[in-house]
């Protein structure tokens, strides 16, 4: 960084657009789980602060009573600390690319012979029922539940990559909460990932994708990933539950009971069934065969099109017990089907 005597035009450069001071170091906890702790503290009040101080600008009387006098959080003695370690199943973690040294992964000598799992999302709406981040969390929730199903012969060869959380969503635009990735840039993430995995020494990756909006990109770009990069690559595929309704079946295909009754065996608190609703965008009885998916003739369509709520399916008619159901029936197809990838 440059020093005011550095800057021989301060006038014109006033700071030189020097970045802020760094926060002194923390002084050292005895352990990782009080370090953490002290550093939330630290980071809580200066949070607090920022929120207190009034916007630049503003009448001198107004800024007097802007959130004055800085209110610092009460935190308790013992601030609870959670950490990653919890949220996922040991063979999840045991299995996740970053979780692993550098040791770890030149010591398995058999990678040419591994799959590695990339799961594909997306965040975006979900109805006013469900958070927006459900393809990225159902994703993790299906490999958290299929990876201790593997067989002990099958465990030790597979992988899993970082998660590209976000994905292509432009259908849903003019929803609130929606954050979408060009069709560009998820072809380059993904070809950029395999390309470096295949540095690694891996040579089979399987794409676990949970949003429809993707489907496309990454039909063409596993197909110049085996072309170009000659790795081994497609899509896992997750079958959807024999007891769905004919009309949720073929027209719940977005927030409906499907996702809604996943939602509530996975992540149950991020749900609001008090706000679920049913709209479906046509009939199985309709006429014609023309439908928005899944048809001989399909339409193109935006959300706002074919939703006013942002559902595509009955969310009302989700339960607790049927998502469970679910959850385990469809990982435990899932872990057959990476077994039977396995080169």
């Amino acid at each position: 960084g440059a020093r005011p005597a550095d800057v021989r035009d301060l006038a014109f450069r006033p700071g030189n657009f020097r970045q802020p001071a760094p926060l002194p170091p923390p002084v050292l906890a005895p352990d990782p789980v009080a370090l953490i702790d002290s550093t939330a503290r630290h980071l809580a009040r200066l949070l607090a602060e920022i929120d207190a101080h009034p916007p630049l600008g503003a009448d001198p009387r107004a800024a007097a009573s802007h959130r004055a006098p800085v209110m610092l959080p009460r935190l308790p003695e013992s601030y609870p600390v959670s950490t990653a370690g919890s949220a996922f199943a040991a063979p999840y973690r045991a299995r996740y690319l970053p979780a692993l040294t550098q040791a770890r992964l030149d010591a398995f000598a058999d990678k040419a012979r591994a799959l590695v799992i990339i799961p594909t999302g997306a965040i975006e709406q979900h109805g006013r029922h469900l958070p927006v981040g459900v393809d990225a969390i159902l994703g993790q929730a299906w490999l958290n539940h299929a990876l201790p199903k593997l067989s002990p012969a099958a465990a030790p060869r597979v992988f899993v990559a970082p998660p590209v959380t976000c994905g292509k969503s432009n259908e849903h635009a003019g929803f609130p909460g929606t954050v979408s990735l060009s069709a560009r840039t998820l072809r380059r993430l993904l070809l950029a990932l395999a390309a470096h995995l295949r540095g690694l020494g891996f040579r089979h990756i399987a794409i676990l994708n949970t949003h429809g909006g993707n489907s496309p990109v990454i039909v063409y770009t596993l197909r110049e990933i085996q072309t170009v990069l000659g790795l081994r690559a497609g899509m896992l595929g997750l079958p959807r539950p024999a007891d769905l309704s004919a009309q949720e079946a073929a027209n719940g295909f977005h927030a409906g009971e499907w996702e809604t009754a996943l939602m509530l065996a996975c992540a149950g608190k991020l749900v609001r069934m008090d706000r679920a609703v049913r709209e479906h965008p046509a009939q199985v009885d309709d006429p014609g065969e023309l439908r928005p998916g899944g048809a001989p003739a399909v339409f193109a369509w935006l959300t706002r099109d074919i939703s006013a709520s942002g559902v595509m399916g009955d969310a009302t008619a989700a339960t607790l017990k049927k998502g469970a159901r679910w959850l385990d029936e469809s990982s435990t197809a899932l872990a057959h089907r990476i077994e039977e990838l396995l080169p």
